[in-house]
């Protein structure tokens, strides 16, 4: 976490710490993500099965 309590600076530092974990190279981040998908296979489904349920107002 950085000195300044600034939690923009820390998105930035982690995303830093991403790009170098796979050589600043945003295909190999991507291929990466790719092939984790099967790993979260059920998450996904349920996800696109979720995102289909409208938001009902609530009157009262």
């Amino acid at each position: 976490m950085n000195t300044n309590n600034d939690p923009m600076e820390d998105i930035r530092e982690i995303r830093h710490q991403i790009s170098n974990e796979f050589g600043h190279n945003p295909k190999s981040y991507i291929d990466y993500l790719k092939s984790t998908e099967k790993n979260y296979a059920t998450q996904l489904r349920l996800y696109e099965k979720s995102s289909d349920i409208k938001p009902t107002r609530v009157t009262s």
